[in-house]
Formats: C-alpha cells, sequence, structure tokens
C-alpha cells in the first residue's frame, strides 16, 4: 500500500513538468521499467490512459527491451500483457497507442518504457534484430484451470488485477517465433504437456495434499492437438511443430511452449509427480 502511495506521489510530481514538455513537442518519458507485480503494472498504465486522455492529440509509445536467451521473449509476453489491459480492459483505442519491442545488448531483464508523443514529436529508432537463441529456450507457459483446455491470445482477454489464469497464451511471443522459424531452417517448436493433480489444498502452507483428482491420461493428447492446431492456424509449419506429453505435475495442468534451433537439445520434461500404482489383484482360491 505504501508503495502505491508513494508511486501516486511521484506521478503527481512528474505531472508539472509535462505540461511543459508536450508543449514543445519533446517525447515525455513518464516512467520506465523492469519486470514488476501486475498490481504495479495496472498503476503505471492508468496513469498513461489519464495523461492520453487528458492531452487528447498526444499518443502512447511503449518500447519494450527483450530479456537474454534465460529469459527469452518474456518482453513479447509482456507487450501482451500491456495490449490487454489498454485495449481491453481500459478500453483505450489502438489508434492511440503503439508498441515497438526493441532489442537490448548488456541488461538482462526485460524493460519497459511509457512514452507520452506529442503530434510533432519523434524518437530515435531503436535495434529490432530478434536474436536467435543458440540453445533451446522456453518462450511460453500456460495453466488451465478449466475442462475446456481452449487457447486464446493473450491480446484477446480482458485481464483485472488477479491476472490472467486459463490458456492465455501470448500471440506476440508466437509471432515472433514464426519469424525466427522463417530465418532458422531447421529449428523447431516443441510443445510439452503437463496433466494436472489438482490438489485441493494447493495453496495452504504445510499441509499435505492428498485429496485429488488425477486428470485423464487421454487429455495429453487432446491438448497437444489443440495447441499444434492452434499454431498452424497462426501460420506455423507443420514440419516444424513436435510434441512430448511430460507426465504428471504437484499443480494444474499447464502446456510449455520450446523453441529449439537446428541441432539443439530437446527438451526433457520434468515431471514432480508420480502416480502410485495399482497393486496386481491375487485371485485366492
Amino acid at each position: 500500500m505504501k508503495k502505491f502511495i508513494s508511486q501516486t506521489f511521484v506521478f503527481l510530481l512528474l505531472s508539472i513538468s509535462i505540461s511543459a514538455q508536450i508543449e514543445e513537442q519533446k517525447p515525455v518519458l513518464l516512467v520506465e521499467f523492469e519486470r514488476i507485480n501486475l498490481e504495479l503494472t495496472f498503476a503505471y498504465l492508468d496513469y498513461l490512459a489519464i495523461e492520453l486522455t487528458e492531452k487528447s492529440d498526444a499518443k502512447a509509445l511503449i518500447r519494450i527491451y527483450d530479456g537474454n536467451e534465460s529469459c527469452f521473449l518474456c518482453g513479447y509476453r509482456q507487450g501482451s500483457l500491456i495490449n490487454a489491459i489498454l485495449k481491453n480492459t481500459r478500453k483505450i483505442s489502438s489508434e492511440k497507442y503503439s508498441i515497438e519491442y526493441c532489442t537490448q545488448i548488456k541488461e538482462k531483464e526485460p524493460r519497459v518504457q511509457l512514452f507520452l508523443m506529442p503530434p510533432a514529436a519523434e524518437l530515435p529508432s531503436c535495434e529490432t534484430t530478434l536474436r536467435i537463441p543458440k540453445q533451446s529456450a522456453r518462450f511460453d507457459k500456460i495453466y488451465f484451470f478449466h475442462e475446456d483446455n481452449k487457447l486464446t491470445p493473450l491480446e484477446n482477454t480482458e485481464i483485472d488485477v488477479v491476472g490472467s489464469a486459463h490458456g492465455e497464451y501470448s500471440l506476440s511471443a508466437l509471432n515472433a517465433v514464426k519469424d525466427i522459424l522463417g530465418k532458422s531452417p531447421g529449428s523447431k517448436i516443441y510443445i510439452i504437456v503437463y496433466l494436472g493433480t489438482n490438489p485441493e489444498n494447493e495453496f495452504e502452507e504445510k499441509v499435505e495434499k492428498t485429496s485429488r483428482k488425477l486428470d485423464k491420461k487421454s487429455l495429453a493428447k487432446k491438448m497437444l492437438l489443440n495447441a499444434k492446431t492452434e499454431f498452424i492456424k497462426n501460420g506455423i509449419n507443420p514440419a516444424q511443430i513436435e510434441t512430448i506429453n511430460g507426465g504428471y505435475v504437484d499443480d494444474k495442468r499447464r502446456l510449455e511452449f520450446w523453441f529449439v534451433p537446428k541441432g539443439g537439445e530437446i527438451p526433457k520434461p520434468k515431471p514432480d509427480y508420480f502416480p502410485k500404482r495399482l497393486k496386481p489383484q491375487v485371485n485366492k482360491l
């Protein structure tokens, strides 16, 4: 709560100098941040929305600098989230803002800049060449909390402060991977499915999770087919898609999407729950 109040105070101080910069037709950097929690992301975007409303002739430019290979395409998922909040939750017209994905050299974590752009304002262009990972890298993780197991682009979802929860993937990240696949013959996408154990006490600490409803094994095939169909629908070459059944996890069911360069190591599933095998029945004579 204290962080939110202090952030609001900073916003008020910044607004004093913004009007002067707008009159000079200069870009205004409203805020810059790395990966943060969803509540503060909403606060920053609400601040941007207020400025766009008060200065009707201005637009917003959102620059997202991606992370390194250990956070491959994290910035693209962040962009999908920002787009969903502005367009679907806060009802800001897509004509009022644009998102640019930039390549950073030194920093490891994704970085976001929110600019307010007067009509005649310009910014120097940023480097936009997407680096092809030299090693296998996961670029999205999707959880499922309902039985339909439907995949939906995050950009088409209305987000609240609790966050997205069911089947939302980053279409921006998938489109970036599609571009890489086209430039990197022999590379592939691997889809790993993990079935859930659906423990009832999943949010309670130090409580043995004994009450479970295991997902049916047949569900894995359906989820992989759904994901592959979604990829093909979005222009991914079927020959560049592979699927893996990863077993059970001590959690809800999920899908992981991996980019594997030519000659790269195939991702190894990491199940962490192993259902006990039924003991063989002995017929007594």
